[in-house]
């Protein structure tokens, strides 16, 4: 899904505990992925990796990403999670960063929610949802959630998913156990 790769590439580039949330429970048939600077949760049978970004932009990048099976239009969901240590942008810039990419990027990309988000350990944090046709017409939803620490860590977490499969992919609660941890 080209769509989908294309996002997520986007979303890192783009892209410790300060304020926000408790630290939210792993639900119910996920698995928790940790490192020093977020956390989050996918469900048990889905495949995750942490590594290095291919073109990291500071030494202490981090990209975390979960695939989970195929799904109804035999699309798989993917999940990324980046991180940029001691940032330059704030929430609300990255959130146009995100924005400005799709819609340049992406034929007929239109957001449909953009709002304040609760994130564990984040300062600030945004959630904006949108939906793009894939290359084969598929309608694929998106959520980009943006997190800020009171020491400049940003996460991004993002999210592409077949619409039709969006409840079935448990995707607000893979948004609900983001964790910033420094």
């Amino acid at each position: 899904m080209t769509l989908l790769a294309g996002a997520l590439a986007a979303a890192v580039a783009a892209a410790g505990c300060g304020g926000g949330k408790e630290r939210p429970a792993t639900p119910q048939g996920f698995k928790r992925t940790e490192t020093k600077y977020f956390a989050f949760a996918a469900p048990s049978g889905w495949r995750t990796e942490v590594r290095k970004p291919q073109q990291p932009q500071s030494p202490d990048e981090l990209v975390a990403e979960a695939v989970g099976p195929a799904g109804t239009t035999g699309k798989q969901p993917d999940v990324v999670v980046g991180v940029t240590p001691r940032s330059g942008t704030s929430v609300e810039g990255l959130a146009q960063i995100q924005e400005l990419d799709g819609k340049t990027r992406y034929p007929g990309w239109k957001v449909t929610a953009r709002k304040d988000a609760d994130v564990a350990g984040a300062d600030e944090g945004r959630l904006i949802e949108a939906q793009a046709p894939a290359e084969d017409g598929t309608p694929v939803r998106t959520f980009n959630l943006l997190a800020m620490s009171k020491d400049r860590t940003a996460v991004t977490m993002f999210v592409a998913v077949p619409a039709a499969d969006v409840d079935r992919a448990r995707v607000r609660e893979i948004l609900d156990s983001l964790e910033v941890r420094r």
